[in-house]
């Protein structure tokens, strides 16, 4: 990069349908950077212009990144993948859409104070986006009130990054590395930061679960993935619980290939 201060850079990608963007960001001068793009693990995952806001008795959510793409910082969505967005209030359902556009979940007359919210994603593929991520399931955990110092205030929900060594078909050896990245998008603050990781793998879609150990190392988890003989893909359940008592659940299944 050749890069001087202040500035910041957005990339923008397409194919087929299927659109993916990175998040705002600022580079090191003389840094490499490298990316991947539309391949495992796709998920939903949001960027900092996506994230909620709590205003008042209202609050502004809008989902556009229903197929982030490559594991990576991308907000993405594809015609392809289909999802059903949900806010609860507790156990109250307070709005859903289903669609395979980018949703806006707006909802007025909320109560003025701090209460648990649930915001739900679930995505199901078009067997042509390919043999990857068919199914997820992914549930952000927070609370939210009316902020008494500004019109607005951003909700901080945890987002999650994965890291593993794939071919070009999606596929990785049996015996691999697999690291989790979160990230919280709305806060600084270290009572918002993610305080654990848990990671559960499954090699029969899901069927069984195996929780795997991690080791923490500068704000990544990794582990060691060592797939049975037979097995044809890796599905993923990781929890990462945040400071402030909320946190991310995500349910990838066939999330990447094994060679």
């Amino acid at each position: 990069m050749s890069t001087g201060p202040g500035v910041k850079w957005q990339q923008y990608a397409s194919i087929d349908g299927w659109q993916s963007n990175t998040d705002v960001r600022s580079f090191r001068p003389g840094s490499v950077q490298k990316d991947r793009w539309f391949g495992p693990i796709t998920r939903p995952r949001l960027t900092s212009a996506e994230i909620p806001f709590r205003g008042g008795p209202g609050m502004s959510l809008f989902i556009t990144g229903p197929a982030g793409d490559a594991g990576s910082a991308h907000n993405a969505y594809s015609n392809l993948v289909s999802g059903t967005f949900s806010l609860y209030q507790g156990d109250t359902l307070v709005t859903q859409r289903r669609t395979q556009d980018a949703p806006t979940l707006d909802v007025w007359d909320l109560s003025p104070q701090e209460l648990p919210y649930r915001l739900v994603a679930e995505t199901t593929a078009d067997p042509a986006f390919g043999p990857y991520s068919p199914t997820t399931h992914t549930e952000w955990d927070f609370t939210s009130g009316a902020p008494q110092d500004v019109d607005a205030k951003a909700v901080p929900l945890a987002q999650l990054d994965y890291g593993t060594d794939l071919d070009p078909e999606g596929r990785a050896k049996r015996t691999s590395d697999f690291s989790i990245t979160p990230q919280v998008l709305g806060s600084n603050s270290a009572h918002d930061a993610v305080s654990s990781v848990t990671l559960d793998v499954s090699y029969d879609d899901g069927a069984a679960w195996h929780r795997q150990d991690l080791r923490e190392k500068r704000g990544t988890w990794k582990t060691s993935l060592k797939a049975p003989h037979g097995a044809g893909y890796v599905s993923i359940r990781v929890t990462a619980k945040q400071r402030n008592g909320g946190g991310i659940t995500q349910t990838v299944v066939r999330a990447f290939g094994l060679k």
